[in-house]
């Protein structure tokens, strides 16, 4: 077994193990050719010869052998110790600094600007992983395989899980990564280059929360931070890390470059993010950008028009059909009989329709008539809100078939609340923004007519005015 002072390949002197588990063990040693230190990763059998293990770091040192970036250590060696290959040897360059998880359990508490700069590096080793032909993917990113560098760089280490996608086109029989850190396709064997893109929001959250992400996972496997993290913080960015961090991976960012676009383009990530917590099936329109905020509420009653339109197209063909067709029957009648018919056709059609109004009109009490109509009328509400920082403003239209009835107007400064209401009697949900202006409180509603939203909805709505909010009134302050 190696020890401290063990010369390996009568090249490589090992100074100081740095890790060791029941497969392998990571040493510093002394490169006596080039006078360098260099870490040494040793494959350890033992008694049970695991094949997997070997497969895995075989792949490991060729696949670094065909990297070529500053910020991943570069391959120096592969051997094996003896001659009966029991023990493998992995040389790469040695980083001086720090693991991300060393400093967390030291007890440091990592800055938003950190984070944001370990985030902008790690996505860079990514973008050029993943752009490789084939593209490689790490499939274990974590804060202990993260080392910030003496000389302030970030770097990315261990690859002993990493996969060459062109072998297998992204799947593998072989389930690696760390719990809370491994998004759920892995653990399903198939990996992607947004699978990697999970891990690094798994691990930013840890670093600005202190809290391991397998403390975090909420019911639906999201992981919830947004209570342990400063108020403070830009609801945009909050916004990206839960999209990095999105377990359904069709709404995860796809690519780094992706992740990369939207995390220096403040405005370009709330055009993407929108769909974070907006339902699918919503018929609401939001667009947002850093000044403004646009909710549009439509009237529900055009879908309710188009589908009776459709409905009197269908019985208009089915009635011209059943016409046609009469008409051919009697096309060899005399004069009198043809007469006959059309007259019949059309009694028949005024006696429907006669019909149809005594049952709607004659027959219905006056006061029920009413309550249709007003709830007819409820069906064509159509509501616009706008918030908007420069100009510190908060209007409210309400339109009913396309009239404007109704409008509120205060100052998105003052408002104090975003609140969710639900009317028992009613049965409908809605939102409230109260806002206090010259000490007395002012409430403004929208969402109770027509349109009816669901609980899904007015959630959030409510959290899109809420961190959009918080954002303005910090940018407004940073301004003056």
């Amino acid at each position: 077994m190696p020890e401290t002072g063990s010369v390996l390949q009568k090249r490589y002197q090992l100074k100081e193990q740095l890790s060791d588990n029941p497969t392998r063990e990571t040493w510093l040693a002394h490169d006596l050719t080039s006078e360098q230190p260099v870490v040494i990763k040793l494959l350890i059998f033992g008694g049970q010869k695991q094949w997997e293990n070997l497969k895995l770091f075989e792949r490991e040192a060729k696949v670094l052998q065909n990297l070529d970036h500053p910020r991943i250590p570069r391959y120096q060696d592969y051997f094996a110790i003896d001659d009966r290959g029991l023990w493998s040897a992995l040389v790469q360059d040695y980083i001086p600094g720090s693991s991300l998880m060393a400093l967390l359990d030291s007890g440091k508490k990592f800055a938003v600007d950190e984070v944001r700069q370990i985030a902008r590096a790690l996505l860079d080793i990514l973008s050029y992983l993943h752009e490789l032909s084939p593209p490689v993917l790490h499939r274990d990113i974590k804060p202990s395989n993260i080392i910030l560098g003496e000389d302030g760089e970030v770097y990315l280490v261990d690859f002993g899980s990493v996969q060459d996608q062109g072998a297998v086109a992204g799947r593998s029989f072989t389930v690696v990564g760390t719990y809370g850190y491994t998004p759920l396709e892995q653990f399903g064997g198939q990996t992607v280059a947004a699978s990697d893109l999970y891990a690094l929001g798994a691990t930013l959250i840890h670093l600005l929360t202190g809290t391991a992400p397998a403390e975090l996972l909420q019911k639906d496997l999201r992981l919830d931070f947004r209570d342990r993290i400063s108020s403070t913080l830009s609801p945009y960015f909050i916004r990206w890390l839960q999209k990095l961090a999105e377990p359904q991976i069709d709404k995860r960012f796809r690519t780094a470059a992706d992740a990369i676009a939207s995390l220096e383009s403040s405005s370009a990530l709330s055009a993407e993010t929108d769909s974070l917590y907006q339902p699918e099936t919503t018929q609401i329109q939001l667009n947002q950008s850093l000044e403004r905020l646009e909710i549009n509420i439509p009237e529900p009653g055009r879908r309710i028009l188009d589908g009776a339109r459709s409905l009197l197209q269908r019985c208009k063909k089915s009635l011209e059909g059943a016409i046609s067709t009469v008409r051919r029957s009697i096309s060899g009648s005399d004069l009198s009989s043809k007469v006959l018919v059309y007259i019949l056709i059309g009694i028949g059609s005024v006696s429907v329709l006669s019909v149809a109004l005594q049952l709607v009109i004659g027959l219905l009490p006056v006061g029920i008539l009413t309550v249709i109509c007003a709830s007819l009328t409820d069906y064509f509400e159509q509501t616009h809100i706008s918030l908007d920082a420069e100009s510190d403003r908060l209007e409210i239209e309400h339109k009913r078939l396309g009239f404007t009835y109704r409008r509120e107007i205060g100052l998105a400064s003052e408002i104090k609340d975003v609140s969710i209401y639900y009317d028992n009697k009613k049965f409908v949900m809605g939102i409230t923004i109260t806002a206090q202006s010259k000490g007395a409180l002012q409430q403004y509603s929208f969402g109770q007519f027509g349109r009816k939203m669901t609980e899904e909805e007015c959630i959030w709505l409510a959290e899109e005015i809420r961190d959009w909010l918080a954002y303005s009134q910090a940018l407004v302050e940073s301004k003056n």
